[in-house]
């Protein structure tokens, strides 16, 4: 599949889960890369969501697809090894959109499933104090901004 082109990227998005990605051309060494951020992940964790995102599929001829899939088979056999909940896509970016639509929607999916002390963490209200501290703001910034004292902006 290529030569390694860059190593892994993880990312944590606060109370969604983890987004591992990496380019599909790195191939086994994308896989060798991934390791230590599921082990970091599975320790501090492991009920989170990781989804392992393969970039660049749009550079991947049509007729080696099957390779791809099978990779993928194997990078999902190696994340269910640290976590429990993983989800494997492969992502076209470069020259044409592939998969992203269902990217998005698992992403979503999962960070709408996420429960923090048992309860589901979307549609949970914002607290008082927050709507407090903003209208506080708001107020400020509005009279400054009127005054001419500040730019519009919070």
């Amino acid at each position: 599949m290529g030569t390694p082109t860059n190593s892994c990227i993880m990312r944590l998005y606060h109370h969604g889960g983890f987004r591992i990605r990496h380019a599909l051309m790195d191939g086994q060494f994308a896989l060798s890369e991934m390791e230590p951020w599921l082990s970091n992940i599975a320790l501090r964790a492991k009920d989170s969501c990781v989804h392992v995102v393969g970039t660049h599929l749009d550079e991947v001829p049509k007729d080696q697809r099957s390779k791809v899939d099978a990779f993928l088979e194997r990078v999902r056999q190696r994340a269910e090894l640290y976590i429990r909940n993983v989800e494997v896509h492969a992502v076209g970016l470069v020259n044409e959109l592939e998969n992203v639509d269902k990217l998005i929607k698992s992403i979503y999916r999962s960070a709408s499933e996420y429960k923090m002390n048992g309860k589901l963490i979307m549609g949970q209200e914002v607290p008082q104090s927050y709507h407090k501290l903003y209208a506080h703001f708001k107020e400020n910034v509005t009279a400054e901004a009127r005054k001419g004292t500040r730019p519009p902006i919070m």
